[in-house]
């Protein structure tokens, strides 16, 4: 069921914000037993607060949380995968996107695991004597269990059978999976990966019912995976990662770059991977008129030449990277074809923003931390585990924590500015602009739950006024096809319903303005073309004597007047 988990949220904040901020030593607390990393794929860091999920609450709640936790660029899965279990960006691991182009073979490739440049969590901690095992986790080397969709252990396949096709049944295989391998292997370390959120996220949208119904399915299998270790009697001395390889955002429209590109006679090879294409120059181009004519087009928000590599963390070794990489601009996606309501691979904090969760020995309970990276959980568990990270990784141990409420007050007050910023033009936006000035007040004074809760009203207003507008918008054409079809019947009350949700609209009422307009769109779809009157009974008789009898007349008379010209 789903429910509000606001002020849940803040009356816990509130009651943690008078406690000290806390430095944890790895040499002072107990080490975990066993190491569970999940990854939600396409977990947007916000779908946490969308939906109910008591299961990753009690896990916040017993441990702590990154307040602004992001992924690596570009933000796919293979990416975002690789620098998860190697603590590494792709300028050490090597895996920008989730394909490459092979220049000598002319075809794409899908990066695997045979292609990272840097170690793994798997392969590390193997050296230190810890069992590991995966489970579908992608861009996983080194585990001594492991289950890929090319390779099932025996014992899984006997039990369970191939995997499910269904994103969703999947999800409840991976878990199965798990629970059988802690029981017959009882491995040390075990990652695993869900994959319906971003499946439905692509399909159907990242503000869509169906990824809220998909994060509470995920988070009911967390809970089944927590019961079973507090079953027995592990739960206390276990280490929980909970994360994401990235994020999600609302696509508008299709940019069909490679045909683009190719009208205007470019042949260098162009790759769709989400919000990002990456490009790799054929000798036939110059790379100077490729650059400017592509940040010329509409759509683009970011050109990325080799030279420019290291800003972004990408590796200007690696021939496979492309020469260069073009990132779409917000609401766009790189493709032939719009085919999804929901993409990644930007630098938007929708595309790079992901939850991050940390529960467990050596964790305190109930605090936060400002920020970190994906980079920085491979370093966090080595931390406190007692061991040192692999030298290819990069990020850093999370040790200091906060008290949440200032760092959520001021969070979500940055997060409402740009929520505001990416509708400009698009909505109604004076009701939130005033909220989002409240909040900032509130932030000055120190009044950080005021600000919290002003914030979030703010981005409510907006993305409210946003569906209305677009629901008024969408009856007004409807109305206009119905109008040009001939379809007038029932327009009448059509338009009237438009007026009342334009005047709800302008009074700042947004829901009574969607639900007026969605109205309106009902009935334009409805309408009809007006009836031709039928004629019925003794009147229609009548008609048909009057003409047989006129066309008789018709007929004696032509054929008198053709009688009398052979005369």
């Amino acid at each position: 069921m789903k429910r509000s988990k606001a002020r849940l949220i803040l009356a816990i904040l509130v009651l943690i914000a008078i406690a000290p901020n806390v430095v944890l030593d790895a040499q002072e607390v107990e080490k975990p037993i066993l190491v569970i990393l999940v990854s939600i794929d396409g977990c947007r860091w916000d779908y946490l607060n969308a939906a109910s999920t008591p299961n990753i609450d009690a896990l916040r709640d017993k441990g702590s949380y990154v307040v602004r936790a992001v992924t690596a660029f570009p933000s796919l899965t293979q990416t975002g995968h690789a620098s998860i279990i190697t603590g590494a960006y792709p300028a050490q691991h090597g895996i920008v996107g989730n394909l490459y182009y092979d220049r000598s073979r002319g075809r794409e490739f899908r990066w695997s695991p045979e292609d990272l440049n840097a170690t793994t969590l798997l392969e590390h901690l193997s050296r230190y004597g810890f069992k590991t095992a995966s489970v579908l986790f992608p861009m996983s080397k080194g585990a001594n269990i492991v289950v890929t969709r090319e390779h099932i252990p025996e014992f899984v396949a006997q039990e369970l059978g191939p995997i499910p096709s269904d994103a969703v049944q999947r999800d409840y295989w991976i878990l199965r999976a798990a629970i059988l391998i802690l029981e017959r292997e009882n491995p040390d370390v075990l990652l695993l990966h869900f994959k319906s959120i971003d499946a439905l996220g692509h399909k159907y949208g990242p503000e869509s019912l169906e990824v809220v119904n998909a994060v509470e399915h995920v988070d009911s299998l967390i809970g089944q995976l927590v019961k079973w270790i507090e079953d027995k009697g592990l739960l206390a001395h276990t280490l929980f990662f909970i994360t994401a390889d990235h994020g999600m955002t609302m696509i508008e429209e299709a940019v069909p770059l490679r045909a683009i590109l190719h009208k205007a006679g470019f042949k260098s090879y162009v790759t769709y991977e989400g919000r990002i294409s990456k490009i790799y120059l054929s000798q036939d181009d110059d790379l100077e008129e490729l650059v400017k004519f592509l940040r010329g087009l509409e759509g683009v928000s970011e050109v990325i030449t080799r030279d420019r590599f290291q800003e972004f963390n990408l590796p200007a070794w690696s021939d496979k990277a492309g020469d260069v990489i073009v990132v779409s601009s917000e609401g766009r996606m790189f493709t032939g074809t719009m085919e999804k309501l929901g993409q990644h691979g930007g630098l938007t904090e929708w595309d790079l923003r992901i939850p991050l969760i940390l529960s467990g020995p050596g964790v305190p309970a109930s605090k936060a931390v400002r920020e970190a990276s994906v980079v920085d959980i491979v370093p966090t568990i080595c931390h406190l585990l007692g061991l040192p990270a692999p030298e290819t990784a990069v990020g850093q141990p999370i040790t200091e924590y906060e008290d949440p409420l200032p760092l959520e007050a001021e969070d979500r007050v940055r997060v409402a500015g740009l929520t505001l910023s990416s509708m400009e033009g698009k909505c109604d936006l004076s009701l939130a602009e005033e909220a989002l000035e409240q909040a900032k007040a509130n932030i000055g004074s120190g009044d950080y739950l005021s600000a919290v809760e002003a914030a979030t009203r703010a981005i409510k207003l907006a993305k409210s006024s946003l569906r209305a507008a677009h629901a008024i918008s969408t009856a007004e054409q409807a109305i206009e096809i119905a109008r040009k079809e001939g379809r007038i019947s029932g327009l009448d009350e059509a338009e009237l319903k438009l007026s009342e949700a334009s005047s709800a609209y302008s009074a700042g009422d947004y829901s009574r303005a969607k639900l007026l307009a969605d109205e309106a769109l009902n009935l334009a779809e409805k309408a009809t073309a007006p009836e031709i009157p039928l004629l019925r009974g003794k009147s229609l008789m009548l008609v048909v004597v009057v003409m047989v009898v006129v066309g008789g007349i018709s007929y004696t008379y032509y054929s008198k007047k053709s009688r009398e010209k052979k005369r």
